[in-house]
């Protein structure tokens, strides 16, 4: 999946990736800390827009994810349990840090992920778009919706 943002990139990122982090998924499941795993610390999300993470949901402090199929039936060398969301420029990781692109792109590394990335992904995007004053878009830049409108769109996912 992939969404992307647009803005003046005037106005910086206000929060930490661990704020993000609790944001998408959560902070903490029986008084246990949940686990992830992130590239890029507080500095590269508020001053590059740069930011990537996951969610291990194997070693998660929640029970049920013990009983989850995380195989893909098509092909079963790839798995669901492993979700990165990365957010950057366009054209940043193509062109090695040299050029910026126009626009933040949010995207996982499967087109069909599970309800509680989707939900993780959207969240992002929100946190995102409403610190920098930006509007997403979800079908490859063609149409752009504020913050607002976004979360009614998806307030099923969101909930």
């Amino acid at each position: 999946m992939r969404l992307y943002i647009k803005s003046d990139f005037t106005k910086k990122i206000d929060f930490t990736t661990r704020e993000l982090v609790w944001k998408m998924w959560f902070k903490e499941r029986n008084g246990k800390k949940i686990s992830y795993s992130n590239v890029g610390d507080d500095a590269m999300l508020q001053d590059d827009f740069y930011f990537g993470v996951r969610l291990h949901k194997w070693s998660s402090v929640d029970e049920r994810w013990d009983k989850a199929p995380f195989i893909i039936p098509s092909n079963p060398w790839l798995s669901l349990e492993y979700e990165s969301i990365t957010l950057e420029f366009e054209k940043t990781f193509i062109t090695e840090w040299r050029e910026r692109g126009d626009y933040l792109r949010i995207a996982t590394s499967h087109i069909d992920v599970l309800t509680v990335d989707k939900r993780a992904l959207y969240i992002m995007a929100v946190e995102v778009a409403r610190a920098i004053d930006g509007q997403i878009s979800e079908d490859d830049k063609e149409t752009w919706v504020d913050v607002e409108i976004f979360k009614e769109l998806h307030k099923d996912v969101l909930h």
